[in-house]
């Protein structure tokens, strides 16, 4: 089985928290926040990610604070999967 591997991406804490901030803690798709029974998901949220609005393309640009915005963990996967 090959071993998958690539360039690693990681968010800047610093930027990280900014983005916590000025989205308030809540997911900018559905609206929840973590510890809420979210209504889209039928199920408690538990982790909020810093997630890109467009792909991440490996490019500086991608990763501005415009580029970003908190979504609930669900809301992150759902979208990823298209």
């Amino acid at each position: 089985m090959p071993i998958r591997g690539g360039k690693a991406y990681r968010q800047n804490y610093k930027v990280k928290d900014f983005i916590r901030q000025r989205d308030k803690d809540t997911c900018q798709i559905c609206g929840c926040k973590v510890g809420d029974v979210c209504g889209r998901h039928y199920s408690p949220v538990a982790q909020m990610d810093v997630a890109h609005i467009v792909s991440w393309d490996h490019s500086p640009q991608s990763s501005t604070p415009a580029n970003l915005q908190l979504q609930c963990n669900a809301c992150n996967v759902l979208q990823r999967k298209g």
